[in-house]
């Protein structure tokens, strides 16, 4: 199998969805919505961060930066909804499992990003509590050995707030 990127990931959608135009329409499976919601929240995350990081004079309290962390909360909720297929059991198909294993590679890393975007965004301008406050919520938040360089890169910005204090 090639690499999943994104687009990938759309054409598959895309042939499932013209196959199913055979049987009649088709509602969007709960992994289909979950990616076509990263994608969007991600890119809502974005714009706030941006909208933040240009507000003058800063404000550490910024709704912006509101937005952007509901947006990044969303494709956790979506992530964690997936990870209960793969721990669920008997209750799943095969093919179920390795969907949603496949969308959390999608949407494990779009949510990352978005929370360092936010810590590392409140770091530079001088938000230190909000910053700190993020980068130590990534280190509880992503736990398992998958995500120990999550936690380390974290870890990393916490000694950066310690440092700038």
């Amino acid at each position: 199998m090639g690499k999943l990127t994104m687009k990938n990931v759309l054409m598959m959608l895309a042939v499932v969805a013209v196959a199913g135009c055979a049987t009649g329409p088709q509602q969007p499976s709960q992994i289909e919505l979950a990616i076509w919601g990263a994608d969007i929240n991600y890119e809502e995350t974005l714009e706030a961060i941006e909208q933040f990081k240009t507000t003058d004079p800063v404000d550490c309290n910024s709704s912006s930066m509101l937005v952007a962390d509901n947006r990044t909360s969303n494709i956790e909720s979506d992530a964690s909804d997936l990870y209960s297929v793969l721990v669920g059991g008997g209750r799943y198909s095969n093919v179920q499992k390795i969907a949603s294993s496949e969308a959390l590679d999608i949407l494990n890393p779009l949510a990352i990003k978005g929370r360092f975007l936010m810590a590392d965004s409140y770091l530079a301008l001088g938000c230190l509590d909000q910053a700190d406050e993020t980068y130590r919520g990534i280190q509880t938040r992503y736990s398992g050995s998958s995500f120990a360089s999550v936690r380390e890169r974290a870890l990393l910005g916490v000694t950066d707030v310690r440092s700038q204090r």
